[in-house]
């Protein structure tokens, strides 16, 4: 009974109301990695957390067919409900899930 309370809110999330939202959402998940990794962004090095990925806002909008305002205010939207954080790096982009688990 608790598994169908916890579908039933996801269902009614707002990532499942915007297909566009949702695609931007998938997209994240399916970026982000499930181990700790050394990412190089800049000049410098720096450990990127299991569960987030860097991106460039331009290869964004490449991979997605979309503008690089659509990808920056789809993001916001997922970091306004709470599903990624994001946070910059010089020229990149990190995105940090809230609540990421991978078995």
């Amino acid at each position: 009974m608790k598994t169908r309370k916890i579908r039933l809110d996801i269902l009614q999330s707002a990532v499942f109301q915007d297909a566009e939202l949702f695609k931007a959402f998938i997209w994240c998940l399916l970026k982000a990695n499930d181990q700790p990794e050394a990412d190089r962004c800049g000049f410098g090095c720096s450990k990127i957390p299991r569960g987030s990925f860097t991106v460039k806002i331009e290869d964004a909008s490449t991979e997605l067919n979309w503008t690089e305002e659509v990808v920056e205010q789809r993001m916001r939207k997922l970091d306004q409900l709470g599903l990624i954080r994001m946070s910059w790096l010089d020229c990149h982009t990190i995105i940090d899930f809230e609540e990421y688990f991978c078995q």
